[in-house]
């Protein structure tokens, strides 16, 4: 943030010499990088107290709040805070005001997930500052569409009729929403290759792997026939987001390219032999498939989910699905399999969050699993180093789960050792959830 700041007073011409800030120099330059070059070294805490003085300086020079957009704020926890009690600094400074009345730091966040949701998975109340009203950008009307397509032709000098005559399989094809067009637009402009879902394929990837587990599973019925469904905060994201609407009593995709890739999307992976998917892959997906289901089965019973929901679901699975060929893989493995296990099955009890607490007492009871994933974590996960371990009383040692998942004491050093560990890890989780998957089912209504 303070690299993009410093570019960007440089561009507006109010800051092009080298500042000293808490004994640390910040050079002046319109490319960012530059900026961020000088700041790599420079701890994190110190970092804070950088910003807050470099911006309140700047505020009160030109008598001026600054606004800053934090956009994609999902990766934001996932990359730069260890927990969203991170984020407290952030609030704290945005609360804070100068001598002349003025608030020196604002800012807009900007994601996928919607925010609320995201501060009830947390718990957090360093979160809960965002009070603003929620906007959606989304899909636009026909309406709206035409005159916008109109408008970009305007700003062309020359153009095939074609692509006026274009402008309704545009709209379909986008669902309305405007960049989606603009890039089937732009084909159109320098290609005779007919309009296809593949020119929008890295975008829609990226959009379906923001989606909830459950979000995907509606928008996996209804692309290849409409219907209806029950009312659920996973539907009602589905149309605030503009990816689907109703129509009559049943939901339907807006874009005909989003339904065409992932209809080809389910088609492709069908088709796939399974020899040819590396092992961690096809664990990891029935692990996927395991856990929407016992969800499933568990909210129709009992109105709650075992495994809650999280903002970062599908970054877990991914670091599951990665083949493990090094040390640093293998923690980020060890550090979402926890993270699963232990801090999505937990709930909270008079102002106590308890992991595991969602999990039955039968299945928790001597379960092995549930030891090893606790000692992977410690032992092998991100941020513990073994040398500085202590091992509590009574609780499973790295050695005896090297023992249970290899059938050796050898500590893992070669790429296939650490594959090998991860696969093996993956096997037990999925005949672990296959009993777990049975309780629930023999749950009373």
């Amino acid at each position: 943030m303070i690299s993009c700041f410093v570019a960007s007073l440089n561009r507006d011409n109010l800051f092009n010499e080298n500042i000293e800030i808490k004994k640390v120099q910040i050079n002046s330059s319109l490319d960012w990088e530059d900026v961020f070059e000088g700041l790599v070294d420079v701890n994190s805490v110190r970092i804070q107290g950088i910003f807050e003085e470099l911006v309140s300086f700047f505020s009160e020079l030109i008598e001026k709040g600054i606004l800053f957009l934090i956009d994609e704020y999902e990766w934001l926890f996932r990359f730069s805070f260890d927990e969203p009690v991170g984020f407290m600094k952030l609030r704290n400074f945005s609360s804070k005001q100068l001598s002349n009345g003025i608030i020196p730091f604002s800012f807009w966040i900007a994601g996928a997930t919607p925010w609320d949701y995201l501060c009830s998975i947390t718990g957090s109340p360093e979160l809960n500052v965002i009070d603003a009203p929620v906007i959606h950008i989304n899909n636009i009307d026909y309406d709206s569409f035409c005159k916008m397509w109109q408008f970009e032709l305007s700003k062309l000098d020359t153009y095939h009729q074609a692509i006026d005559k274009c402008r309704d399989i545009a709209y379909k094809a986008s669902g309305g929403v405007p960049f989606y067009s603009k890039v089937l637009g732009s084909h159109l402009l320098t290609s005779e290759k007919p309009l296809s879902f593949n020119l929008l394929k890295p975008h829609f990837q990226e959009l379906y792997d923001s989606l909830q587990s459950e979000e995907k599973m509606i928008l996996n019925e209804i692309s290849r026939i409409p219907r209806n469904f029950k009312s659920s905060k996973f539907l009602f994201e589905l149309i605030d987001k503009g990816i689907i609407l109703q129509n009559g009593k049943s939901y339907e995709i807006r874009s005909d390219f989003l339904k065409d890739f992932i209809n080809s999307s389910q088609y492709s992976e069908s088709q796939n032999k399974v020899g040819e998917q590396p092992e961690c892959h096809r664990l990891t997906d029935n692990i996927e498939k395991l856990i929407m289901t016992i969800n499933q089965t568990h909210h129709n019973k009992t109105g709650k989910y075992i495994f809650e929901p999280v903002v970062d679901d599908s970054a877990l699975m991914k670091d599951l699905r990665t083949a493990c060929y090094s040390i640093e893989l293998f923690s980020d493995f060890a550090s979402s399999l926890y993270k699963i296990v232990f801090e999505r099955t937990k709930e909270n009890h008079k102002g106590t969050d308890l992991t595991k607490a969602r999990l039955p007492k039968s299945f928790k009871q001597n379960n092995q699993f549930i030891d090893i994933v606790d000692i992977m974590r410690h032992s092998l996960g991100k941020g513990h180093i073994m040398d500085t371990f202590t091992q509590r009383q009574g609780q499973l040692s790295k050695v005896r789960m090297l023992e249970i998942l290899t059938g050796s004491k050898n500590e893992p050093s070669e790429a296939e050792d650490f594959y090998n560990l991860q696969v093996s890890t993956l096997k037990m989780f999925k005949n672990k959830l296959i009993e777990l998957n049975g309780i629930v089912r023999n749950m009373p209504n």
